[in-house]
């Protein structure tokens, strides 16, 4: 009795550790979105050390924080495994010292089929030997990828039973859509002759994305308007221009005007980045070229500096999903990835300034 206590404490200790090695992930997290002093990063590698790497990776993962720093991950994996190595050998010492018994027991694999489980028995060993603690002596059945302890033949059917009935979680087919996000022209009237409204692309998708954060699935035509000439009085006032933002700029003006700083600035080479990002579930806007786009309600030749929000994207169809503000028809605009990918390129701020160089960047936006 006296090795199950001492063994007891041990869980409780790894449960205690892997927690608060959890909670520091998030506790960091809030601290770099708010700009503030950070957890050093060998705070991080003690507690990983002391048994919280388990924690570890569960709030890099939850909180979304340090997973693409590679060398820090490497590092908490290189504690996990030293950590699972010594666990393994821990524990082949302690069954070392346990007494063996014989015992019945069937192993079963697991197969999915029509989004089933269906548990078929692959093999019975009637004679074997397995070695178990001397406390629990029980006879057991393997199901699936864990043992069941079963006291009789009764109790093995009946789990088998139970297995075959649960049910996998079904696959989306790689295409998804982010609900929830309002729509609204960058002329919510069709005041195109309005040299304010013809360049507000910028502010319309920001306002969009704005929206989207704060739950509102609907705005009206009003209502967008007056936001978003406000939003260009705005920029008058404090950066003395409104026409022409590139995605640094408008990343930076939506944390300004808002004061939210969930919206980071990102260069991508690659079109699953994107992908990466709505599977997240974060909107994305898009600095883009609209003269090469080929949207057929653009007036021709179609605005050399645009910016577009990304909701989704079909894989059966290679389309991006977007709320284009640059027409009225823009909402579930659809896009060819290859196309809309090809035609993102950052622009310069300022009045028509000219573009230097082909960067590819997008604005990501997440919910808190």
């Amino acid at each position: 009795m006296l090795a199950n206590y001492r063994y007891e404490l041990i869980v409780y200790y790894l449960g205690v550790i892997n927690v608060i090695t959890f909670l520091v992930f998030g506790i960091d997290k809030y601290l770099a979105m708010s700009k503030l002093r950070r957890v050093p990063e060998k705070v991080f590698y003690l507690l990983a050390a002391l048994g919280g790497s388990i924690g570890a990776l569960v709030g890099s993962e939850v909180f979304k924080h340090k997973r693409r720093k590679i060398s820090f991950m490497l590092v908490i994996l290189f504690i996990l495994l030293v950590q699972a190595a010594a666990v393994y050998f821990l524990v082949a010492e302690m069954v070392n010292n346990k007494e063996s018994m014989t015992i019945d027991f069937r192993l079963y694999s697991q197969e999915i089929k029509e989004n089933k489980i269906e548990i078929k028995e692959i093999r019975e060993i009637k004679e074997g030997e397995v070695e178990i603690d001397r406390f629990h002596r029980e006879e057991i059945v393997g199901v699936g990828a864990g043992l069941v302890p079963v006291q009789d033949e009764e109790e093995i059917d009946s789990a088998q039973e139970r297995a075959t009935t649960r049910v996998a979680p079904t696959n989306s087919g790689g295409n998804i859509v982010i609900e929830g996000v309002p729509f609204f022209a960058q002329a919510p009237f069709g005041e195109w002759d309005d040299p304010k409204q013809q360049d507000a692309c910028e502010e319309a998708a920001v306002l969009i994305a704005w929206h989207w954060v704060e739950g509102d699935k609907e705005v009206d035509k009003l209502q967008a308007k007056q936001e978003i000439l406000e939003m260009i009085e705005w920029e008058i006032r404090t950066q003395g221009n409104y026409i022409d933002t590139s995605a640094t700029s408008t990343t930076q003006m939506m944390r300004d005007y808002f004061g939210y700083n969930r919206v980071e600035t990102k260069e991508i080479k690659e079109i699953r980045e994107i992908k990466y990002e709505l599977l997240e579930g974060n909107l994305v806007i898009v600095p883009v070229n609209g003269q090469v786009i080929g949207n057929k309600y653009y007036t021709p030749p179609g605005p050399e500096r645009h910016m577009i929000v990304i909701i989704g994207y079909d894989d059966s169809s290679g389309e991006f999903i977007t709320n284009d503000a640059g027409t009225r028809w823009g909402e579930g605009y659809r896009y060819d990835c290859e196309k809309l990918f090809s035609a993102i390129r950052n622009y310069l701020t300022g009045d028509h300034a000219l573009i230097t160089e082909d960067k590819k960047m997008m604005i990501v936006v997440s919910k808190v």
